[in-house]
C-alpha cells in the first residue's frame, strides 16, 4: 500500500489533509531501474502546471524529476477541486491558492518519458497546498467584469502517479515538490492557477549543521597534526 496526501476541501478554510490508499496492479511493480519502488518520494526539480478550475480544464502539465519527465497539454474535462473564491472580489481580499486534481479523468491523456526512453501513460492524483494570497483588482470593464491578480505565494506539491508502459508494465511513483504559485480571479467567473516548480534550497538549520560538521572535522585534523608535532613525529608513542 502506498500513501499520498490528498486535499479535499471543507468550508472556506481551504484543504484538509487525509490519507488515500492505492493498490498497485500486480502485472509488474517497476521503477526506472526495475527495482523495488523507492521508500522516499521523488523530488520534482523543475517545470510548471497550469490549472483552470472553473472550466474543469488542466491546461498544461510539464515537470521534471530524477528519471522521469511528465507532460500533458490541453487536458479537457479533468475536474480541478479548489476552495471557494473570495466574495466579493476586491483589492485586499485573501484567496486560497490550493488545488487538487486527478490525471487520467480528462479527455486527453497525460504522458511521460522515463530515463531509459520508454513512454508511459500517467494517471493519479496531484495536490497543491498554498497559503492565502492577497488580491489586487482592477476596475470593472465595459461588461462589468472585474479581474484580480493574486500575489505570488509558495506552494508544496504531492502526487502519487501510476505509470503504464506500452508493454503493460505498471508501477506507481510518489512525487513531492515546491515552488511559487500565482494566478487570477475574475467575476465572469473564471480563475487560473500557475504553479512553477523550483529546486529546494537547504534550510538554515541544515546549512548550520553542515557547517558545524565541516568545522569539527577541520579542528580534529588540526589536533591530530599538533599531537604528532608534540611527539616529535615518533609513531611509536601512538601504539
Amino acid at each position: 500500500m502506498a500513501h499520498v496526501p490528498f486535499l479535499p476541501f471543507s468550508g472556506t478554510r481551504g484543504p484538509r489533509e487525509r490519507t488515500h490508499e492505492t493498490n498497485v496492479p500486480a502485472i509488474a511493480r517497476l521503477v526506472l531501474t526495475a527495482e523495488a519502488a523507492p521508500a522516499e518520494p521523488i523530488q520534482v526539480t523543475s517545470g510548471r502546471i497550469v490549472l483552470f478550475p472553473d472550466a474543469s480544464f488542466t491546461a498544461f502539465i510539464d515537470f521534471v524529476a530524477p528519471g522521469v519527465h511528465v507532460l500533458g497539454d490541453e487536458i479537457e474535462e479533468q475536474p480541478v477541486l479548489v476552495p471557494p473564491a473570495p466574495s466579493p472580489l476586491r483589492t485586499g481580499a485573501l484567496a486560497d491558492m490550493s488545488a487538487f486534481t486527478v490525471n487520467g479523468t480528462g479527455e486527453n491523456p497525460v504522458g511521460g518519458t522515463l530515463s531509459d526512453g520508454r513512454s508511459v501513460r500517467v494517471t493519479g492524483p496531484m495536490s497543491f497546498r498554498a497559503p492565502l494570497s492577497r488580491l489586487t483588482c482592477g476596475s470593472p470593464d465595459v461588461v462589468d467584469v472585474i479581474r484580480c491578480e493574486a500575489a505570488p505565494v509558495p506552494f508544496t506539491f504531492g502526487a502519487e502517479l501510476t505509470m503504464a508502459t506500452v508493454d503493460d508494465a505498471v508501477f506507481t511513483l510518489q512525487f513531492i515538490g515546491q515552488g511559487t504559485v500565482e494566478g487570477f480571479f475574475s467575476t465572469d467567473p473564471s480563475r487560473g492557477f500557475f504553479y512553477t516548480f523550483s529546486t529546494p534550497v537547504p534550510e538554515p538549520t541544515t546549512l548550520l549543521l553542515l557547517g558545524a560538521g565541516i568545522l569539527a572535522a577541520r579542528i580534529s585534523r588540526r589536533g591530530s597534526k599538533t599531537s604528532n608535532k608534540a611527539n616529535g613525529g615518533d609513531t611509536s608513542l601512538r601504539r
